[in-house]
């Protein structure tokens, strides 16, 4: 990276601008398959090389990391593959903003890293977590707005609102007011609450996703629609949800759960547990013919 840095110095010089072709450079660079690079990336055992336009990225083969070596300056960096900060910028690599991130703001596996070192460092994790921080966020550019996938985490202090969850062991654990809030949860996705209030509020459930509402108020006002459900164990908690056909909302524990499931529904969307509320469609009961709901009571 530092070679390439240097032939590219000699390149501005020349032509007033870098190159992205390897073919251009004065120094020859040997491929996986012992082919000279050529065009804008190439691949080797480690790494995949690519020319941008103020800097060489070399991305690691096993998807741990990636560096980043700017023309400008003297310095190599290092930051996590997935989400990391740089990637935001498809003209190339803000230092600053690279700093920042390697002074422990971001990270991807699990905790807000405090060195480079530590966040290069290989290791065996399956998935990823994020965390965010009270006086900021750790693991993604932005602060909401985030996507997460399979077997991948956000566990949220303050923020992962209007984020999207997607897959199996996709999860947002809202350990504060408002945490996860107006997010969209698919395919087996899940929605958790630990310790404060209302966290998982007004999101949408879908296709298997589930909003576990673990304190009060948690999970209020949010749709679950086909295959998914609002699970309350808490006082206040699935209220005023929309349980659309096939969906459910479902109060379990011994817990006092007043308010809890209320909401509107519809079609075939009922309310599941011995402490549902009078006026919504009960799970276990049949369904009117007329209306295609399941009756208040059986």
């Amino acid at each position: 990276m530092q070679a390439v840095a240097k032939s590219e110095h000699g390149f501005y010089l020349a032509k007033n601008t870098y190159t992205k072709d390897f073919a251009d450079l004065d120094i020859a660079l040997i491929d996986k398959d012992g082919n000279k690079a050529e065009d804008d990336s190439f691949e080797t055992i480690n790494y995949t090389f690519t020319l941008q336009k103020n800097n060489i990225k070399a991305q690691r083969a096993n998807g741990e990391y990636t560096l980043y070596k700017l023309y400008e300056d003297n310095d190599i960096y290092c930051l996590p593959q997935e989400h990391y900060i740089c990637q935001q910028y498809d003209w190339g690599v803000n230092r600053q903003l690279c700093e920042n991130a390697i002074n422990g703001a971001w990270s991807n596996k699990g905790k807000c890293y405090n060195t480079p070192q530590e966040r290069c460092a290989d290791n065996n994790e399956n998935g990823a977590t994020w965390q965010t921080r009270n006086d900021g966020y750790c693991g993604f550019y932005a602060v909401n707005g985030v996507k997460v996938g399979e077997f991948q985490k956000c566990i949220s202090h303050a923020y992962c609102r209007n984020s999207t969850f997607t897959g199996e062991g996709a999860e947002c654990t809202a350990t504060n007011n408002d945490a996860c809030r107006k997010s969209y949860f698919y395919q087996g996705a899940v929605c958790r609450t630990e310790g404060n209030n209302s966290g998982c509020s007004y999101s949408t459930f879908t296709t298997g996703a589930t909003c576990y509402g673990n304190t009060e108020e948690s999970c209020n006002g949010s749709t679950i629609n086909a295959g998914s459900k609002c699970i309350s164990d808490n006082t206040h908690s699935c209220e005023g949800v929309t349980v659309n056909d096939g969906g459910k909302c479902v109060i379990i524990g011994d817990a006092w759960v007043r308010h809890a499931c209320q909401g509107t529904y519809t079609g075939t969307g009922c309310c599941e547990g011995e402490r549902c509320p009078v006026s919504v469609p009960k799970c276990e009961c049949p369904i009117d013919e007329n209306t295609g709901k399941h009756l208040t009571s059986c």
